[in-house]
């Protein structure tokens, strides 16, 4: 039954909802109309003094009032929505609400008014409404909402504001909600023009912070953005190509962290930079976006960020797996160089740069010789150049010579003894080409001429400097592939005045006089035996210029056996001279008793007038060691002792450089050639053995030939010179010969079939002329250099002249052997000639008086030699003043 409430008539489910809440006594109060039908003409409504009550078919009655239903009449009454529920508090206890169904709407949406004291009433609907029930209502971190949901920017999207965020919705991208410092960071950059937000806002997967992922759809590509938030950062958008490689390095659990700032221009207003907890990320158009962090990110800070360059790569690990780097581009300076920064656990984080870098690179990086850099690049003393330092060694520049490396021991040497003072380098350090050491050459550029110096370094000897004009003659020899090896010291001050350095193999000296010149030579050689034999030790043979020698040595007995040895050494020259020392001795083994002599040391020092006169040949000579020894006992007599040395030279002088004299020095050896032995073919210490021949004379041994082979007994001729020879001969020497029976004449020759004179061991003189000339010496010629009959017997007799009136007959043969020049120079002093021209002089005499002429004997040669125009010749007066006045 309807019922009549002041003035107005209640009835039916709107009757039953008002009593519910209480009637005129509740929130409603007393009716202020009758019953109305909505504007579908479906839903009927009735107004109160406290609010409404709607009710529809499907949705039953429900009441509205106070600012609920205010803002409900507001907006449409039941266009906004049916109610489907009455006013109700909301679970927190601090708002009011209802729900609402809009029934003429596709899919009869629900929506919402929410109430807070603080607030207002609010409608809240659609793709918001449900994004704010995913978010839990009011409850969630949005709170209630503060106004209604209205337009974005581009009149596409929507969104609404809540007490602590907004939630914002597009077509493309659905209703996301973004709250607190992140909300407001958004709403400081521009809101959806920002960006549109593509997830809700989510916490980080590490836990520590909040984010938002935004995607700008007024931009080109539509890109997407981000908004990160953490408790000591606060909140920082992310966005561009500096979000795309934060991301691909793991957004915050990547290496950098949170961001710290927003984006920034960098110094040119061309590139952008961020920082991050941990690094930066740097973007430029031509490098793109590329990241620092760590100790690399602070160093690259603290140099200038870009304007030291762009990153053009991330941070990377170095790939010998223990460090970290970042390549770079400098953008702004001509070139565009790029440049670099390395870190090592050790080392820390230093820039390498320029053409120190680019020699750095060359050289393999971090995995070359170098290793990692331990400082900044720094000038040098001048302030023009520039130097690096590095694990391993040190890079040094200069305009005039370029970037090179030191490492090693050559780097630590370059440091004691003045870095860039002493010179910069003009090499990498590089191998020697014998392939046993290393070495730098330098420039020193402050000092007058800009001298070259060198450091070479060796096994077991470690890094020497080398300068001045003693390196340039140790260049000019052949560096460490000479005779004299490494520099083994510095170089010191000499007694007696000037410098001088020693070698592997000797010593160079210089004076102010003098210059640099080659003072010892020093062999030294390792005395191994086969196996099973236990003897072993070492030699060394010391010359010096000026003639004093040492023979030294060791050597061990290890085994049981006793052992008599002789070591034996030879220096042999390109000039076909070499030198043989011999040392004997025993050393005993376990079977001599309880205490063996094991070991022998010898030490021979002595002097040699040979060794000074050859030193220029002698110092560039090379060393031969070789031995013997017998299981106890005595090695021999002397005649054995001669056939031995007669084989060691077979072996290793005459047939190794083809040594036309060798000269015997020390107290063993120099009794060989005053031994009486009976030679080959009845010559006295002509000796064959080993398939060679030697001829003894004064501490010499000359390699001898008959034709092409060895001297034997068969092959062998000599005799003395005749009567009607020696009177040939007194024609040109007029009795400054040495007597006749003293001169002996054979078919031997030296080297190469060379027709020489030497002295015998037995005082005569031997003219070693070949078997044509041997046969008759006074009428045979010998080529376009002895045209005419007996020319080339005159030449040999000068030799045999010479040999009288030498002091020192050893220096006199190995002159002779070793000369290779034959003519002299026209109005030469005899004083400035060699023993050959003074022999040319005179054959060149005798040729201008023989030659086409005949003479059939003696007196008609006497003629010849006679004639006013010889007696004028040019050649003349040293036959006259020299040879006839036996005056040397």
């Amino acid at each position: 039954m309807p019922t009549n409430v002041a003035g107005f008539t209640i009835f039916g489910a709107i009757e039953q909802k008002w009593l519910a809440t209480g009637g005129q006594n509740g929130p409603l109060n007393l009716p202020t109309s009758n019953e109305t039908a909505t504007f579908d003409g479906v839903g009927r409504f009735q107004t109160f003094k406290g609010g409404t009550i709607s009710w529809h078919p499907e949705t039953g009655a429900h009441a509205i009032w106070g600012l609920i239903n205010a803002k409900w009449q507001e907006i449409g009454r039941e266009r906004y929505g049916y109610p489907i529920t009455s006013e109700l508090p909301t679970p927190d206890g601090k708002g009011r609400f209802n729900h609402f169904r809009s029934l003429h709407e596709p899919g009869k949406p629900e929506k919402s008014l929410y109430w807070h004291p603080e607030t207002g009433a609010h409608q809240v609907f659609g793709a918001v409404r449900g994004c704010w029930i995913a978010q839990r209502w009011e409850t969630g971190p949005l709170g209630y909402p503060v106004g209604a949901e209205t337009p974005t920017f581009d009149n596409v999207g929507r969104a609404q504001k809540f007490q602590r965020g907004t939630i914002s919705w597009h077509p493309e991208t659905g209703a996301h909600a973004i709250w607190g410092l992140i909300n407001a960071k958004w709403q400081e950059i521009g809101r959806e023009r920002y960006g549109y937000p593509i997830t809700s806002e989510l916490p980080t997967p590490d836990g520590k912070g909040r984010f938002n992922h935004f995607r700008s759809l007024h931009e080109p590509g539509k890109p997407e953005k981000s908004i990160y938030w953490h408790p000591e950062t606060g909140a920082h958008q992310v966005f561009g190509a500096i979000r795309g490689r934060w991301a691909a390095l793991g957004w915050e659990k990547g290496p950098l962290g949170y961001p710290v700032s927003a984006e920034t221009p960098t110094f040119d207003n061309v590139g952008r930079m961020q920082r991050f907890q941990r690094g930066v990320i740097s973007w430029h158009p031509e490098t793109g976006a590329h990241a620092i962090w760590g100790e690399i990110s602070a160093k690259w800070w603290g140099i200038g960020l870009e304007k030291f360059g762009y990153p053009i790569t991330d941070e990377l690990p170095t790939p010998d797996g223990k460090g970290r780097f970042n390549h770079f581009r400098s953008l702004h300076e001509p070139g565009k160089p790029e440049k670099s920064i390395y870190w090592h656990p050790e080392t820390g984080a230093h820039q390498v740069f320029g053409a120190i870098r680019g020699r750095w690179a060359a050289l393999g990086w971090e995995k070359g010789p170098l290793g990692y850099p331990v400082s900044a690049e720094t000038p040098t003393f001048d302030n023009v150049g520039r130097m690096q330092r590095f694990q391993r060694g040190v890079i040094s520049w200069h305009p005039e010579t370029g970037a090179h490396a030191i490492w090693g021991e050559i780097s630590a040497k370059w440091w004691g003894i003045g870095l860039e003072k002493f010179g910069y380098p003009i090499t990498d350090e590089l191998p020697t080409p014998d392939g046993q050491g290393r070495f730098n050459h330098f420039r020193s550029l402050h000092e007058p001429g800009k001298p070259e110096k060198s450091i070479y370094w060796y096994p077991n000897i470690g890094a020497q400097e080398v300068y001045g004009g003693i390196r340039e003659h140790w260049k000019n020899l052949g560096w460490e592939r000479s005779s004299l090896g490494y520099p083994i010291s510095p170089e010191r001050d000499r007694p007696g005045g000037g410098r001088m350095q020693d070698f592997q193999n000797g010593t160079i000296g210089w004076t102010l006089i003098r210059g640099p010149f080659v003072e010892v030579v020093r062999m030294h050689r390792r005395i191994i035996t086969p196996s099973g034999v236990a003897l072993g030790g070492w030699a060394e043979l010391e010359l010096r210029q000026d003639g004093h020698y040492t023979f030294r040595g060791h050597l061990h007995d290890s085994g049981f056996l006793d052992y008599q040895f002789q070591v034996r050494a030879s220096i042999a020259t390109n000039a076909g001279m070499a030198l043989v020392v011999q040392k004997s001795g025993t050393v005993e083994g376990t079977e001599s008793g309880l205490s063996p002599r094991r070991d022998f040391d010898w030490d021979e020092r002595d002097h040699s007038k040979l060794i000074q006169l050859e030193w220029p040949t002698l110092q560039f000579g090379t060393l031969q060691i070789a031995k013997a020894y017998e299981y106890s006992g005595v090695v021999g007599g002397l005649e054995s002792v001669v056939k031995d040395v007669v084989e060691f030279l077979v072996v290793n002088v005459a047939l190794g450089p083809q040594a036309a004299i060798i000269h015997f020095i020390g107290k063993e050896l120099g009794a060989i050639t005053k031994a009486n032995v009976v030679g080959v073919g009845g010559i006295p210490a002509l000796l064959a053995t080993a398939g060679a021949s030697f001829l003894l004379s004064p501490t010499l041994a000359i390699p001898v030939f008959v034709g092409t082979l060895a001297a034997t007994n068969a092959l062998v001729k000599h005799r003395p010179m005749s009567v009607e020879e020696y009177a040939f001969a007194n024609l040109v020497f007029k009795g400054t010969l040495p007597p006749r029976e003293r001169i002996i004449l054979t078919n031997l020759t030296g080297l190469g079939g060379r027709i020489f004179v030497a002295p015998n061991i037995d005082g005569g003189v031997l003219l070693n002329l070949g078997d044509e000339v041997f046969q008759n010496p006074m009428g045979t010629t010998r080529g376009s250099n002895y045209p005419t009959p007996g020319e080339v017997f005159i030449h040999e007799l000068v030799h045999a002249w010479q040999l009288e009136r030498d002091s020192f007959i050893p220096g006199w043969v190995c002159k002779g052997a070793t000369s290779s020049e034959y003519t002299p120079k026209s109005g030469q002093a005899w004083n400035t000639m060699n023993i050959e021209q003074k022999a040319t002089v005179v054959n060149l005499w005798y040729r201008a008086a023989t030659i086409g002429e005949t003479w059939t004997n003696l007196q008609k040669l006497e003629e010849l030699l006679t004639r006013p125009k010889v007696l004028q010749n040019e050649y003349f007066h040293y036959v006259h003043n020299q040879i006839r006045a036996a005056q040397d």
